[in-house]
């Protein structure tokens, strides 16, 4: 009976050194003093994922993590993204990183007036979808339905400009409905402001032409006044950019010099050809320019000219504007050391 009593006291003492060894080594600090950054794809198991870890850390007791990961249940716990564990962790200390799915989040900025080409480009370059997903994404019907409530050719002018964290992890479906979201918030807090009975997609159509005829923020209430006026007067918008957005949803690409053909080209979006308002947005417009369309300046304004430095000349008659065209683009002097950059080192030496 003492030799049996003998036998389990020795066994539970290796057990139990067993268990304390196996401890002290999985909450020992490794030795790698560079964060570790690397990529856990779907599908992809705990063993492969260890083993990745184990190239770039000298010592990793993988055979130890093994018997851990399994005896705590946490074989299925183990979460897809991008990863940024810092330096000299313990091995427990990486695996609950990869179970707590503490993804790496990229700062991405999407400036005023991008469209979702432009948009799923800049998601590319961060490596957070391709463009074929994004631009299916942004062209889901389902979706489109589920988020707006009518059917669109695409969620073009929803997507609200700004800057976003946003981790790999997620789908170009996920971004979408983000950038939604933050739309309908925006949206939320300035509507009250509309008094000009158009509906929101309307708005948000005409906002967006505003957001790309100027980037002169103080111009946006005129430029709406223009547009205002001539819908008034069901005269054409005739906006250079609903005829470049035209050809590029049609072609995939971006006009590089628009020609008079291109102009005389219908499209749903040109509104040379197009009576009134185009078929829907042609970029993505943020608050201000949201804003100076639902509230227009009062003017007698129907045409404007760039002045080649950004900001516009304004008539209120044709034979007006017609003198503005021969002074600021006819005129080649005009153009003469002027760009609109100008206007864009002057509004950043202002902030």
């Amino acid at each position: 009976m003492k030799f049996l009593v003998g036998l389990v006291v020795i066994a539970l003492s290796v057990v139990f050194t067993g268990m304390m060894s196996g401890y002290l080594i999985l909450n020992s600090t490794l030795n790698y003093q560079a964060p570790l950054i690397f990529e856990i794809s779907k599908g992809e198991t705990f063993n492969s994922a260890l083993q990745d870890v184990a190239k770039d850390v000298k010592g990793f007791p993988m055979r130890m993590a093994k018997i851990y990961i399994k005896l705590s249940g946490l074989s299925k716990s183990l979460k897809v993204g991008e990863y940024e564990i810092p330096a000299d962790q313990s091995a427990r200390q990486i695996i609950e990183f990869m179970t707590k799915g503490q993804s790496i989040e990229r700062v991405v900025t999407f400036q005023e007036g991008l469209n979702i080409f432009q948009i799923a480009e800049i998601l590319e370059q961060n490596r957070l979808t391709t463009k074929q997903e994004f631009l299916a994404a942004a062209r889901n019907p389902d979706l489109i339905m589920e988020l707006l409530g009518f059917r669109a050719d695409s969620i073009e002018g929803y997507l609200f400009p700004d800057t976003y964290k946003l981790p790999k992890s997620w789908t170009a479906e996920q971004y979408i409905r983000t950038f939604v979201s933050h739309f309908k918030k925006v949206w939320a807090s300035v509507e009250i402001q509309n008094k000009t009975g158009m509906i929101r997609h309307q708005v948000v159509t005409l906002a967006s032409i505003v957001e790309k005829e100027t980037g002169a923020p103080f111009e946006r209430p005129m430029i709406s006044s223009v547009f205002h006026n001539r819908l008034k007067k069901s005269m054409r918008l005739q906006s250079d950019p609903t005829t470049i957005y035209g050809v590029w949803v049609q072609t995939g690409e971006m006009l590089r010099n628009i020609t008079r053909k291109d102009l005389q080209t219908s499209t749903p979006y040109n509104t040379y050809t197009v009576n009134g308002l185009p078929k829907g947005p042609i970029a993505n417009p943020g608050k201000a320019a949201l804003v100076a369309t639902m509230n227009p300046v009062e003017s007698q304004n129907y045409f404007f000219v760039s002045r080649n430095d950004g900001t516009h000349k304004f008539s209120k008659t044709y034979k007006e504007h017609q003198e503005a065209v021969r002074q600021f683009q006819l005129d080649p002097r005009a153009r003469q050391g002027k760009s609109w950059r100008d206007l864009n080192k002057n509004n950043s030496a202002n902030n």
